[in-house]
This record gives structure tokens, sequence and C-alpha cells, in this order.
């Protein structure tokens, strides 16, 4: 049974939804599969893949570094095209100023003003002007690559509570969760980053007690976005043994009608990927062509019992919750 729950969530604002940019964020905490949904859902006709759209100032613009297709992203052109349908071009912009904003509101120092009902007037002026930002770069990424959708997997929390606050997108939220045993193993590997162009770096890693703490406070935060936007919460584990039931209920979240064989291209096996022009994510990004599809559920064999037993008490509400530790999941 595919485990994927709805809420219908409010929509804010009083604009037409079929004027302002169609946004899925995925939401949840780093590790989760979410690049690997992000770039299943690039391929469905009607949405477009663009990464994590967070990182698009500073690792993009900023440092150049690669976009989805291989390219340094300024010399991607798409995002070339993107940046000249939003601001006229990449140069037309202040891009100090962009990154100041960010500092100041896209942080997790910034999240208890975020969810404030009445935000100080000066944080409030900064976030609309950020968002003026981002509403123009994700109307550009829908007028270029002709989608109804744009996926935005920057899964951060601040992000999510930023975007919630725009109200010149129709913003919808996918919140991908996944057994926090799995997150606490796969944030303990050290993965080099393929993407930057002037020397060596690696994701972060953490130990499994901050990676379950780090979990639960994400999840928590994006229940909390779920309420005021409509929501729809999706297993990990779930995508990856059903594929296309997931992808017909995320297009159905967004009401997008698939033809037929519009997921012609994923089988409960196997995933046939193009390129996508995704600003940034995890390494997986970059690759095409066949990739098998299978649950990676490591840490059940190689996760330390300490650090199973750490993990479980810090996450165990909301795995409960989520259905990780009912006896079905438990002998799996």
């Amino acid at each position: 049974m595919v485990d994927v729950v709805s809420y219908p969530g409010r929509m804010e604002g009083n604009e037409d939804p079929r004027e302002r940019p169609a946004v899925l964020y995925l939401g949840g905490q780093a590790r989760s599969g979410s690049t690997l949904l992000d770039r299943a859902l690039g391929q469905v006709p009607g949405f477009c893949s663009s990464g994590e759209v967070r990182y698009l100032w500073d690792r993009g613009l900023a440092e150049n570094q690669r976009c989805g297709c291989g390219l340094p992203l300024r010399a991607c052109p798409f995002w070339e095209e993107v940046g000249r349908r939003a601001f006229g071009g990449w140069d037309r912009i202040d891009l100090d100023e962009v990154l100041m904003l960010q500092r100041e509101v896209d942080r997790a120092g910034g999240m208890p003003a975020l969810t404030a009902p009445n935000a100080a007037p000066r944080f409030v002026a900064k976030l609309d002007r950020f968002g003026e930002y981002l509403t123009r770069v994700f109307a550009a990424i829908r007028d270029e690559s002709g989608a109804q959708v744009v996926v935005d997997s920057s899964m951060s929390p601040p992000h999510g509570l930023v975007l919630r606050r725009i109200p010149g997108i129709d913003l919808r939220l996918v919140h991908l969760v996944r057994d926090a045993r799995g997150v606490a193993h796969s944030s303990m590997k050290v993965i080099e980053r393929p993407e930057i162009t002037d020397g060596v770096d690696y994701m972060p890693t953490y130990s499994p007690a901050q990676a379950a703490a780090r979990w639960s406070a994400a999840n928590l935060t994006f229940e909390l976005v779920g309420r005021s936007v409509p929501d729809l919460r999706v297993r990990y584990e779930s995508f990856v043994r059903d594929p296309r039931a997931v992808l017909t209920a995320i297009a159905d979240h967004m009401g997008v009608s698939l033809a037929p064989d519009a997921l012609s291209f994923v089988t409960t096996e196997k995933i046939e990927l193009g390129v996508d022009h995704t600003a940034a994510g995890n390494p997986m990004r970059f690759k095409t062509g066949t990739l098998p599809l299978r649950v990676d559920e490591a840490w059940r064999a190689h996760l330390a019992p300490r650090d199973r037993r750490v993990a479980t008490a810090i996450a165990w509400p909301l795995l409960r919750r989520y259905g990780y530790l009912d006896e079905a999941s438990e002998a799996v």
C-alpha cells in the first residue's frame, strides 16, 4: 500500500493562481531521497526539475558551480535564458543585495520571524524584496521550460517558510519523509560534491544523534508549513517501491493531467533519466540513462546497534506518526 497523505491546506493572497507560477516544494530532511524524486518529476510532462533553488544565488551565480547538465551554471543556455527572462540578464541584478537578503531571511535564525504572525517591519520588507527575486525566477523557469509546475527540491525548513510567505507564487508542498535511521546512516557517509569546479568539497556529515535531531526538527517544521499551503506527505520508501502511484498522486496534487503513457519512463525496477537543469542537489543529479530502483535500507545491516537505538529514541514520536515503528515496517 502506498503511503501518501494529503492535506488541503489554505491558499493565501487574492491573486488568481493561474497567473502565478506553480511551485512544488519538496520539504523534509536532507538524505531522504529528494534528488531522486525531483529527477523523476523532471521526466513527467508538465513538470520542470530545477533542483535546489535555494542555492541558485551563492553556489550557482556567485561560485558558478555546475548545473545538472554538467556546464557551469553561468554557461548553461537554460539558466542564461532564465536570467534574461527574469531580469534582462543575470548581470542586471545586484547579486550582493540578493545574497544579503537571503542571509537575513532564509536562515535558521530567521525562523522565529518567519513563523510569527507579526514580524518586525524591517524583516518583512527584506522578505518581500527577496520574494520578488524568487517570484521572477520561478516565473522565468516556468516560461523557459514550458512546464506547468516548477519543482524546487531545496528541502530546507527556512526556505520552505520563506516560500509560503511569497504571494507571487502558487505554492504546494510535498513533505518527503524517510526512516530517520536510514537518514542517520546516510548522513555519516563522506560524499564528494562533483559540482565544485575549483577544488574539492564534501557534503556535510552528522552523527546519528545530530541527524535524528535535525530530522525531527525539519519534519516538524514542514508539518507547520503544511497548515497554510496544500500538503502531500510521501514516504521515500513508498516512492521507490511504487513510483508510478506516487508520481500520479503528486500530479493530482498539482492539478496536472497525465496522458496514459506519461510515466512510461519508470517501473518498479528502473527509471530512465534525461538531462535536467538543476541548480544544486546531491551528486545523482548528474546521472542520466537507466538507473535501477531499490529501497536503500543498508542501515538495517550496517548502522551500529547503539547508533540505531540513539536515533530511534530521538526520533521516536515522528517515527511512530509516520508508520516506521509498526510491526510490518520493522519486519522488512
